[in-house]
């Protein structure tokens, strides 16, 4: 694991902790932070942490009733160019 993913898995725990606390702004900047911390090999090398932080980051922004940023930022964690989507297994 390499140091943006380290950091980016310190900064995600830290926007979870805020978010759960209420502090709405800040868990989005820590998820928003920790998503640009990630670079694009990152979808593909730590894919659990880099769709994590970036849904992280669109809910966060839906509470704190930001629809611009949530759109774009679910968008990110719905579909990523070169990233294959994993299929659920069957409801």
């Amino acid at each position: 694991m390499g140091r943006a993913s380290s950091r980016g898995r310190v900064v995600h725990v830290a926007g979870r902790k805020a978010r759960a606390a209420s502090a709405f702004q800040a868990a989005f900047e820590y998820a928003k932070t920790g998503g640009e911390l990630l670079q694009e090999e990152h979808w593909h090398a730590h894919y659990d942490l880099a769709l994590s932080l970036f849904s992280e980051a669109a809910e966060t922004a839906f509470d704190l009733g930001d629809w611009s940023s949530a759109s774009e930022l679910s968008s990110w964690s719905c579909v990523t160019p070169g990233v294959k989507v994993r299929q659920s297994s069957g409801v």
